[in-house]
């Protein structure tokens, strides 16, 4: 079609000619010999694989925006050109032609004339052509230089000083104009293509380097590290102080060289470890060298710094711990931007958002350079059994989580078809990750699980049972702008059957491993009146699923003093600690390398949030909390420890959280002095989770004290019969919990109180998919919940009871008022046939029992049964519990009182007017107006709405991303709300009776909800005082 366009002109130039010739005989014209310039060929930027792209937000995409709208600049709407975003690098390879690359540019309408942001075109590395910064709304810059001759062409969006928010950038009509070309089937238009940015970095003028040259990008990286700094507050938390940059340190010689001498010197002080005599003399003779080599010649200080780096390499591959051969991993593309792909600590684990490529693999001879190799572990196996019996696991398919039994000949791992739907948020039997059992030889391939859940993250037990992670538990997280089902730890047997959840948990866990004492650590998101944002930390817990508890960083006061999250955790070898990786919420599981040490008090008694944590890494911030969300650096994950010092990670020095497919990470062995040793990186894709491929020792069986998820070949020790439903009904439906003394607390209570009860509130999971919908009550994205009841304290402290099981629950210790005092913001459960005993009320993590002298009373008599607490309670709901109380006492006055303008209505309000968004109508007139009355746990940054709560998020908006996460005994819910002195104190003629002062006092204890269960359908009911029980415990 375009050749067609560019020949009428001389079609219709030839046309006259005739015409003269036919009308004057004589006419001779006067010949102009053509010029031999042929007509260009266009091939158009969005007929190229956008795939292969740096976007700094959402996708690359052609003929649309990043947010998926028509291409519009000034109004104009353009049918031709690409969606791109800063930061952000379009990568273009050219075979050698003649001809000119077109556009213009500009920041899409859609931003409502915000954005700032700069385009810039690079030829081989050169510059070529910038826009300048332009802003939303401002006309199109033209673009239009030859490439004759170029090999690579690099388009570049540069985000401005305030930052990439809506930075929506647009290359409008963007072509290639080709001269010399004849049609599409031309080997000059067909060889245009797109690179994978992961196999060429820029530098800071521009110039590009090449993947493979490992000490060019290292010398990138580490000037680029220094410029920045690393502050004073991380260099004190470095676990080495070698892996801090020092004054001294004048450009990435000067580093490389102290750390490779310390490297050296470490090795030097293993039993049988190396003498490298003649690598001292070599590192002597390079550090003469670095003193005469002039600063300021660069090419110079690069070929020194590749020297020293060549030696290093010689010097770190005789590490005496590098005792086996070969390494596992998974090649695995990291998942783009926005949240709704995969860029989250939840989403990152649907299997619709995997991408096809990768596999499971095999680093062989890793740490002999001449002759490493790598195969893939699958390549000639077939599913033995499941529903993909006889299918091949290849390249098709997305892969997750490996893990290698103690003996290290099985390897566990995660798999996903990815031919289904992407990005659907519709769970099915094909779009979700499954389980898979593979010899180490790669035989035997098995599938252990199926079903429309996704199940990921398994760990061999050393009972013989696998734990792992799944979404069958139910419900979806309380934060979210889409469906984010909560998974939990889960065990099953061997070949997949028996499948029993260890936690019922009502948000998300990850990653469970096991320590030396054969416990299993792993990641919980603690989600009880606190913020999104602030506690996905370690827990530990029994292979059997008793007694959870927090190893650390439960207490944090705010997000910006320690990690958001730590996860990928695992024991480092004769040494208590664990290491692990600092990652984001908002972000995937990269970040930065921690060591932590669970006998050091961390922040919950009040010490240090950092405590028990130091940084391995410490020129990598911790995502979100010290660099920007969906954006910055996460150049670290998945270390596997060989000792305190020495770890196998994966590691992109050029990583970003918003840069998916781009990142590439490449294996790597890391020393806690700052050394990074390249073992293998494939340009294309990026590889992660390194296991070294040998035995290990195999930590201590612990006794099963559960009837439930029994070891292979234990029989359950209740009366059963061979129906496993039959089984299920005789399980007790109870297990019994002690406390030894509630006035043991890591936080005294008010002097002279005396505790008469505990109160034990259900937590119930989400039935709904976005957050706030519905909005439970004044607390943002709160859980809903139900009080079970009460049981009595003894004088000594001591408390004994029964308690449902597999029903995450909080306690709250009461006064003789009926009062709370103290209360968990955690949850915790039991298990059918376990006996849970707590020695206190938020005793100290490190407490002991020597101190207990006589036996407690409770623990002398039966356990006792929770009596329930009044109508309205179970399962929550202010009309039934808390409105009747106004109804006899506060409403009429009020009501006459409010008519002058003296006060406010405490009625229902119009209840003939539907349920609406309007907070009046979604609550009562009561409720709301009320609120500045309640003390009620909120988030530092949630207020965004009036404190009247006006309007209401009506699309999964979440807000509270940080509550202060310290209970302080005597100052929350009714002690801390002006409501409750007001009515003890008398408020006129108002006397409420013991039980209406019950039943305030639970209300405002338990964040002073309104509603009791989540289904929308219910809501109508429950505002009319009916009983409406949750759908799902």
């Amino acid at each position: 079609m375009n050749n067609e366009i560019a020949f009428k002109p001389y079609i219709h130039r030839f046309s006259l000619l005739i015409l003269l010739g036919l009308l004057y005989p004589g006419y001779t014209p006067h010949v102009v010999q053509a010029e031999t310039t042929s007509i260009p060929e266009n091939l158009y930027l969005d007929e190229l694989d956008l795939e292969k792209t740096e976007c700094g937000w959402g996708h690359t995409t052609a003929r649309k925006t990043v947010d998926g709208n028509p291409l519009r600049l000034n109004g104009k709407v353009y049918e031709r050109g690409v969606g791109h975003h800063a930061p952000g690098r379009i990568l273009v390879a050219l075979p050698v032609i003649q001809g000119r690359f077109r556009c213009e540019v500009g920041i899409d309408d859609e931003t409502d004339g915000r954005g700032h942001a700069e385009f810039l075109v690079y030829g081989d590395g050169k510059p070529l052509w910038r826009s300048g910064f332009v802003k939303g709304g401002e006309t199109a810059k033209i673009c239009d230089i030859s490439i004759d001759g170029l090999k690579q062409l690099a388009l570049v969006m540069d985000s401005g000083p305030e930052g990439y928010a809506l930075d929506h950038g647009d290359w409008l009509d963007a072509r290639f104009e080709i001269h010399g070309a004849s049609g599409r089937e031309n080997p000059a238009t067909q060889s245009i293509r797109t690179l994978s940015p992961g196999a060429v970095i820029m530098d800071d003028t521009g110039m590009e380097i090449e993947r493979s040259d490992e000490a060019a990008c290292e010398f990138l990286a580490l000037s680029r590290e220094l410029a920045k700094g690393i502050d004073v507050f991380r260099a004190g938390q470095s676990l080495r102080p070698e892996a801090i940059f020092l004054n001294t340190d004048r450009d990435p010689v000067d580093i490389v060289l102290r750390r490779t001498r310390a490297l050296m010197q470490d090795l030097r002080t293993f039993e049988n470890g190396p003498k490298l005599t003649g690598e001292e003399k070599q590192l002597d003779g390079l550090d003469a060298k670095n003193q005469v080599t002039d600063l300021n010649d660069t090419p110079a200080r690069q070929a020194l710094f590749a020297e020293v780096v060549s030696l290093r390499e010689k010097i770190a591959l005789q590490n005496p711990l590098l005792d086996f051969s070969d390494i596992l991993f998974i090649k695995r593309h990291v998942t783009p931007e926005p949240e709704k792909q995969g860029n989250h600590m939840c989403d990152q684990f649907f299997g619709f958002h995997a991408t096809k490529g990768g596999g499971l693999f095999v680093l062989k001879h890793a740490f002999d350079p001449s002759r490493r190799s790598v195969g893939n572990l699958l390549e000639n196996s077939k599913v033995e059994s499941g529903r993909y019996k006889n299918a091949r696991l290849d390249s098709s398919w997305g892969f997750l989580a490996p893990e290698l039994s103690f003996d290290a000949n099985k390897i566990l791992f995660a798999a996903t078809d990815t031919a289904s739907r992407r990005h659907s948020y519709i769970w099915s039997d094909d779009n979700c990750y499954h389980l898979f059992e593979v010899n180490a030889d790669g035989s035997g391939l098995k599938q252990l699980t199926d079903g429309p859940w996704n199940d990921i993250d398994p760990c061999f037990l050393p009972n013989g049972r696998i734990v792992f992670v799944s979404e069958r538990r139910g419900g979806f997280g309380r934060c979210h702008a889409r469906p984010c089902p909560n998974y939990t730890l889960f065990s099953m047997l061997p070949d997949g059957g028996d499948i029993t959840m260890l936690s019922p948990h009502e948000t998300n866990e990850w990653a469970p491993m096991v320590d030396h004492n054969g416990m299993i650590v792993y990641t919980r998101w603690d989600y009880v009146d606190r913020g999104f944002n602030q506690a996905h930390h370690p827990w530990i817990t029994f292979p059997d699923g008793r007694d959870p508890r927090a190893i650390q960083g439960n207490y944090s006061e705010d997000e910006r003093s320690r990690p958001h999250f730590e996860t990928s955790l695992r024991p480092v070898p004769d040494s208590p600690k664990l290491v692990g990786t600092a990652q984001p919420h908002h972000g995937q599981y990269f970040g930065s390398i921690i060591l932590l040490d669970p006998n050091v008090p961390d922040d919950e008694e009040g010490g240090e949030p950092m405590g028990s944590l130091r940084r391995v890494t410490p020129e990598q911030l911790f995502p979100e909390a010290e660099n920007a969300a969906h954006r910055d650096a996460a150049n670290y994950g998945q270390p596997f420890p060989l000792s305190e010092d020495y770890y196998l990670v994966a590691y992109d020095a050029f990583s970003g959280m918003g840069k998916g497919h781009v990142n590439n990470y490449g294996l790597y062995l890391l020393d806690s002095f700052g050394n990074k040793i390249l073992l293998y990186r494939d340009v294309e894709i990026s590889c992660q989770c390194p296991i070294a491929l040998k035995p290990r020792p195999v930590p201590p069986v612990i006794p099963h004290q559960t009837l439930v998820g029994l070891p292979p070949g234990r029989k359950a020790s209740i009366e059963t019969t061979a129906d496993d439903e039959a089984i299920v009904q005789t399980l007790p439906e109870r297990a019994e919990v002690g406390v030894m003394n509630v006035y043991e607390t890591n936080r005294p209570f008010p002097e002279n109180t005396k505790i008469k009860e505990l109160r034990i509130v259900q937590i119930l999971p989400k039935t709904t998919t976005h957050a706030n919908v519905p909005w439970i009550g004044y607390g943002n994205d709160t859980g809903a919940r139900k009080v079970l009841g009460t049981v009595p304290v003894q004088e000594d402290g001591s408390v004994f009871f029964e308690m449902p099981v597999d029903v995450p629950v909080y306690f709250q210790a009461l006064d003789e008022d009926g009062v709370a005092v103290q209360t968990m913001r955690s949850s915790t459960y039991v298990k059918p046939g376990e006996r849970l005993t707590c020695l206190g009320c938020h005793e100290g993590r490190q407490s002991g029992t020597s101190r207990f002298t006589t036996f407690p009373a409770a623990f002398r008599k039966k356990p006792e049964p929770i009596t329930p607490e009044m109508d309205g309670s179970n399962p929550f709901n202010y009309p039934r519990l808390i409105q009747p109380i106004l109804d006899r006492h506060c409403v009429q006055c009020h009501e006459t009182e409010a008519k002058v303008g003296k006060t406010f209505p405490l009625d229902r309000g119009d209840m003939d007017l539907p349920r609406s968004l309007d907070p009046r109508r979604h609550f009562f007139e009561s409720y709301v107006n009320l609120r500045p009355h309640v003390f009620v746990f909120k988030g530092v940054y949630q207020n965004r709405m009036p404190e009247l709560m006006n309007p209401l998020p009506n699309d999964g908006t979440a807000w509270n991303s940080f509550a202060p996460a310290r209970t302080f005994p005597g100052k929350f819910g009714a002690n801390a709300s002006p409501l409750w002195h007001l009515l003890k104190s008398g408020h006129y003629e108002v006397r409420l009776s013991p039980a209406e002062m019950r039943a305030m006092a639970l209300w405002l204890d338990n964040n002073a909800d309104f509603y009791g269960a989540y289904e929308l359908e219910t809501l109508d009911a429950q505002r009319r005082g009916e009983t409406v029980l949750p759908g799902l415990e």
